[in-house]
């Protein structure tokens, strides 16, 4: 009953946001003729993606005004408002009225110019109106969207909770989805409600109403995967049980060298069943080591000591791994200190050993452990790129740090290491590692196949039902759409005609799956002269060389192809889709919203204080709306003055 429930409230959700709306719009209205010029106010302005206006259903966007010209002096208090709206610095309020901060912009105005400061009191109106623009920008990338995805749902939600220094709870609510001219990838945050309660139940309703009131459409209309830390999971089954529910990466691939090392292992009753004491041991000595050069002028004695025994080194500190949730942080560590082996082991014969002095047998057990981590570090990568298009690149990426597990592995050549950043390395089979280093290497794969085995075929198979289920669903929105219409409804036909027609059509689109996938298989893409702005090592790696690249161009060309049926627009406009973001973190808003909450504004209501958070949060899409979007606005001066 419950998914009942939800479902319904979600469309009175949006069919009441929809009527706000169209009562708040005067007030968007009047925030519109801010900014307008005679020139602008006279302008065609373009429908969404360079199509005509007079093609496209335009969204409400208020009545047109009358041009005006605005004063240097509203340019001027816009400017001010602005700055305290997006800027990532602690800004108080109580700033405006500060004689410091007066007399520096009186000094910017120049002598004999009266510049107007603007008041604490009118400043809330600068905020509220830009929070309307915003809701106007949001509102229209989801319309168009809507439109292109013809029915399918095309974004994900992130969601996650927590306390500011108010001691009040708060939900971060955030969508994802690909710009529809493949230009980038949106994760746009858009609400930031306190939470009376943080059960699972009262989340999802929260989560469906602030997105229904902020877009106009209800959550199960545009939502096709959540994601969320561990913590809440079960949110999603509480919203829609079609939903897709993924817990956050982050961490999880962390946690093969966590592992491998030994400072992750798996207990019954509380009792470790596999530790492996001797690689902590080994990790405390190098963490140690890291931590006595990290104070004082300890490092600049151990570069003089070395500079006058064994000549360059690399010019580099030991990253000790203080921050315990970064997730490469070991291998940051030992890394660094592999580079330095040539310069601790000469300090040591300069100084007295200390407890965290290593043997020869170490020094190479540690390689073995580098060598291992370089493998495992390849899952973390994915997760911490979080705004580009690397959806689909989590089961590759986890596969390929499957197979260099289960091969041979690259081992930093400690004597052969110089100053140069090209670091030598030699392959050793399992044979050639040491006890302790074929112990990490097993236990890192044996993490990561209790995560992770068979995900890579799951995938492919999960991607070829859901092109027949993309199709299917496409098929519905545009009949239903037909019926709408006021076409004639078919005639009656016996259930059974029915069924074998469906089954029918359900077997053709599997085939139109199979050969889409055949076909996409067979694509071959020439990485160099598709961005040949971009250094792509030889050979191409998936993860280093690909994953920051933006594929949306070839996507873009692919979509007309027929050859490859609807996965090119599955990758923009479904629960596959490129741009699924890995990890929940951008709903970490905690950091950003405590910059707002100072001590000079602890007195911030929940309604400025969420409008604050969510345009700081919103700074790099709200500068890509204006700079491809603000004609719609009438906005000349790509701000809100008054």
């Amino acid at each position: 009953m419950n998914h009942v429930k939800t479902h319904v409230e979600s469309k009175i959700y949006a069919r009441d946001a929809k009527r706000l709306a169209t009562a708040h719009e005067a007030k968007v209205h009047t925030m519109f003729a801010y900014g307008m010029s005679q020139s602008a106010s006279n302008q065609e302005s373009s429908g969404s993606l360079g199509t005509p206006s007079s093609e496209k259903k335009p969204l409400s966007a208020g009545k047109a005004f009358e041009g005006f010209c605005i004063s240097r002096e509203q340019r001027r208090l816009s400017s001010q408002a602005f700055w305290y709206t997006y800027s990532p610095m602690q800004v108080s309020k109580r700033e405006f009225e500060s004689k410091y901060f007066k007399n520096m912009l009186r000094e910017q105005g120049g002598e004999g110019m009266d510049t107007p400061i603007l008041k604490v009191k009118d400043l809330l109106l600068y905020v509220r109106a830009e929070f309307d623009v915003f809701l106007f920008f949001l509102r229209f990338m989801i319309q168009c969207k809507h439109d292109l995805a013809k029915g399918n749902r095309f974004a994900q939600a992130l969601h996650d909770g927590g306390t500011l220094v108010n001691k009040r709870k708060y939900q971060a609510i955030g969508l994802q989805f690909i710009d529809p001219e493949w230009r980038c990838n949106h994760v746009v945050c858009v609400g930031f409600p306190h939470s009376m309660n943080n059960r699972d139940f009262q989340v999802a309703q929260l989560l469906e109403k602030t997105v229904a009131v902020r877009t106009l459409f209800a959550f199960e209309d545009l939502v096709s995967a959540m994601r969320q830390d561990r913590a809440a999971k079960g949110v999603a089954a509480e919203v829609c049980a079609e939903v897709e529910e993924e817990v956050c990466d982050m961490h999880d691939g962390g946690k093969l060298g966590r592992a491998a090392t030994g400072a992750l292992t798996r207990s019954r009753k509380k009792v470790p069943i596999n530790p492996f004491p001797e690689g902590v041991a080994l990790m405390k000595s190098a963490h140690d080591m890291g931590v006595h050069f990290s104070y004082g002028t300890r490092h600049d004695s151990l570069m003089a000591i070395i500079g006058a025994t064994i000549g360059k080194v690399p010019p580099i500190k030991i990253q000790v791994d203080l921050n315990t949730t970064r997730v490469a942080a070991q291998h940051s560590l030992l890394h660094s200190e592999l580079r330095l082996n040539r310069a601790l082991k000469s300090y040591w014969a300069s100084e007295q050993p200390s407890a965290w002095s290593m043997s020869e047998a170490q020094w190479n057990t540690l390689a073995e452990f580098g060598g291992v981590l370089s493998i495992t570090k390849r899952t973390t990568a994915n997760v911490q790129l979080e705004n580009a298009m690397t959806g689909s690149y989590g089961a590759l990426i986890k596969g390929l740090t499957m197979n260099g597990l289960r091969a041979s592995t690259d081992v930093i050549d400690l004597p052969k290491v110089a100053d140069s950043p090209i670091i030598p390395r030699v392959e050793k089979t399992d044979a050639e590692l040491t006890e302790h280093g074929k112990t990490c290497r097993a236990r890192a794969l044996l993490e990561g196949e209790r995560r992770w085995l068979e995900q890579s075929k799951m995938a492919v198979q999960y991607l070829k039902e859901e092109c027949v289920v993309y199709a299917a669903y496409g098929a519905t929105q545009h009949s239903d759409s037909d019926d709408e219409g006021g076409e004639a409804a078919p005639t009656a036909e016996p259930e059974e005609d029915v069924e074998a027609a469906r089954e029918k059509v359900r077997l053709a689109r599997v085939e139109e799956a199979n050969n889409a996938w055949r076909a996409w298989r067979k694509l071959v893409v020439d990485w160099r002269s598709e961005f040949p702005e971009v250094k792509v090592g030889t050979p191409v790696d998936l993860t280093y060389d690909l994953l920051h690249l933006n594929l949306g161009n070839i996507y873009k060309c692919l979509e007309g192809m027929p050859q490859y049926g609807h996965l090119p627009s599955m990758a923009a406009n479904s629960v596959g889709q490129l741009g699924c973001l890995n990890a929940e973190s951008f709903c970490e808003l905690l950091s950003a919203a405590n910059l707002v909450l100072t001590e000079g504004n602890t007195l911030l209501g929940d309604e400025e204080l969420e409008m604050l958070v969510v345009l700081r949060m919103n700074r790099e899409f709200m500068e890509f709306m204006r700079e491809h979007y603000n004609h719609l606005t009438k906005q000349q001066f790509a701000s809100v003055v008054g």
